[in-house]
C-alpha cells in the first residue's frame, strides 16, 4: 500500500466532482479541501435559502448529493473510501488503500459530469421496467426508501398534493421575492450554472416541473392534467425512516446515486423538494399514497424530447448496467 498523497490533477478530480452535485438553487452550501488522502466537505449553514428551505432540509439534502459524488470520485481514482461524520456537519473521506472500482461505480462515477437537470416536458416514451428497477435499487440505502408512484389513484392522490403547495407558494410573496433573487437571466434551457442561482431559462413554464418550483405567473393544470402527467411519467419518492439532518444526507445520497444511475442509462431526472417543505403535504402524500415514513425528496425521471429511447430492452440493459 502506497502512502503517497494525493496529485493536484487528483485532487482536481475530486473537487470538479463535488462542483457536479445538484443543490438547492445551486447555492452549493459546503466548503471542500483535500490534503495527504484526504477529502473533507463541511457544511455552511449561512448559505440556507431562508424561504424555500426553512428547516435546512435542502442543505443537508444538498450535502448529502456533494458527498455521494466525493466517494464515487475517490472510488473512480482507484482508492478505498472510509466516510467519518463530525458533529459540525464535516464529513471526512479517507483513502485508506487501494481498490479497484467496480464497473457499478464507474459507470456512476463516469456519469457525473453528464448529470443535469432536466426541468421540461420528457419525451412520450415510457421508461423500461428493467432501467426502473435499477434507479429504484440504486436509491435503496439504509434508512432511506424509495417507491414509485403507480396507478390513477395515487398519481391524482399526488397531484392534488402537489396542486395545494403549489397554490400556497404561488400566493406567497416572500417567497416569490426570494426566489427572484436566486435567479438570473441566461437563455440555457437546462444544466448547471456557472454561479450561484439558477438562470430563468431553466426554470419550467408547464407542466409537473412547473408545478414542483412555482412562480407567481405560473399557470396551473387541472388536477386531472396533472394526475395524467404523473402518471405517464415515472415519479419516485424518497423517503426516511426518521426526520433528522442525518436522515437528510442519506437522502441526498440516494438522491444523487439514483440520479447517476438513471443518467448511466441514457435518462434525464429532475427533483421536488418545495412542495416537501409544507408539513400537511408530507402528512398527506404519507398518508393517501401508503408511504410508512418522512418523505424528503420528490424525483422525476424520463427521456430528453431530443434524445430517442434504446430501441430495445437488451440494448437499454446494457447501457443501464445492472443494479446498485
Amino acid at each position: 500500500m502506497t502512502r503517497r498523497a494525493w496529485s493536484d490533477e487528483e485532487i482536481a478530480t475530486l473537487e470538479r466532482a463535488v462542483q457536479r452535485a445538484p443543490s438547492v438553487h445551486n447555492s452549493q452550501p459546503w466548503e471542500f479541501g483535500a490534503e495527504h488522502r484526504q477529502a473533507r466537505l463541511t457544511l455552511r449553514p449561512e448559505l440556507r435559502v431562508e424561504r424555500h428551505d426553512p428547516a435546512s432540509r435542502d442543505q443537508f439534502v444538498s450535502f448529502g448529493a456533494a458527498l455521494a459524488n466525493l466517494v464515487l470520485a475517490v472510488r473512480g481514482l482507484g482508492w478505498s473510501a472510509d466516510v467519518a461524520f463530525e458533529h459540525d456537519w464535516s464529513a471526512t473521506v479517507t483513502a485508506g488503500r487501494r481498490q479497484e472500482p467496480t464497473a457499478t461505480e464507474l459507470r456512476r462515477c463516469n456519469a457525473i459530469p453528464r448529470r443535469a437537470t432536466y426541468r421540461r416536458d420528457f419525451a412520450d416514451v415510457p421508461v423500461e421496467h428493467l432501467q426502473r428497477e435499477a434507479v429504484l435499487a440504486a436509491a435503496s440505502a439504509p434508512g432511506v426508501r424509495p417507491m414509485w408512484v403507480v396507478g390513477p389513484e395515487r398519481a391524482r392522490e399526488l397531484a392534488d398534493q402537489l396542486s395545494y403547495a403549489a397554490r400556497v407558494y404561488r400566493a406567497d410573496s416572500s417567497y416569490q421575492r426570494e426566489l427572484s433573487a436566486w435567479t438570473f437571466p441566461q437563455d440555457t434551457p437546462e444544466g448547471p450554472a456557472e454561479e450561484a442561482g439558477m438562470p430563468t431559462g431553466a426554470l419550467a413554464e408547464r407542466g409537473l416541473a412547473a408545478i414542483g418550483l412555482a412562480r407567481s405567473h405560473t399557470r396551473l393544470p387541472t388536477a386531472e392534467a396533472l394526475a395524467s402527467r404523473v402518471e405517464r411519467e415515472s415519479v419516485m419518492v424518497l423517503a426516511t425512516v426518521f426526520d433528522e439532518p442525518a436522515d437528510h444526507v442519506r437522502a441526498g445520497e440516494a438522491m444523487e446515486t439514483a440520479w447517476l444511475a438513471a443518467t448511466a442509462q441514457g435518462l434525464v431526472a429532475s427533483v421536488m423538494t418545495q412542495p416537501l417543505h409544507l408539513s400537511e403535504v408530507r402528512r398527506g402524500i404519507g398518508e393517501h399514497l401508503g408511504v410508512q415514513d418522512v418523505p424528503q425528496v420528490l424525483m422525476r425521471f424520463g427521456y430528453a424530447d431530443s434524445v430517442p429511447a434504446p430501441r430495445t430492452p437488451r440494448r437499454a440493459n446494457r447501457r443501464g448496467g445492472g443494479a446498485a
